[in-house]
């Protein structure tokens, strides 16, 4: 049987939509999103800078223009997922899968 640890949290779309709006309202946030569920989420724009996003469930989602220096994306599912003009730059994306991902202008400084 697993440790507790080796299991990924799982969190609501709703849950990782209220930690995403309140990193807007304070910057100083922790954005810990592990194992979220934001399949076709609209995060357009969004600061997402240092996120945990490990295991994300992000598919199809609309990440154009998306700030996601340094964040962690190990094994997050971004099938789909459109990132014209998102910030990668430091990103992990160790095992992520972008299969169809739509990445044109992706920045990775």
């Amino acid at each position: 049987m697993a440790d507790d640890e080796d299991v990924p949290e799982r969190l609501s779309t709703e849950e990782a939509l209220a930690r995403i709006a309140a990193r807007v309202a304070d910057a100083s946030v922790p954005l810990n999103l592990k194992g979220a569920n934001l399949w076709h989420a609209d995060l357009s724009g969004a600061n997402l800078t240092g996120a945990n996003l490990r295991g994300a469930y992000l598919g199809g989602a609309d990440l154009k223009r998306a700030d996601l220096t340094r964040a962690n994306l190990t094994e997050a599912d971004l099938r789909g997922a459109n990132l014209t003009n998102a910030n990668l730059g430091n990103t992990n994306l160790g095992a992520a899968d972008l299969t169809d991902a739509i990445e044109p202008f992706v920045r990775f400084l």
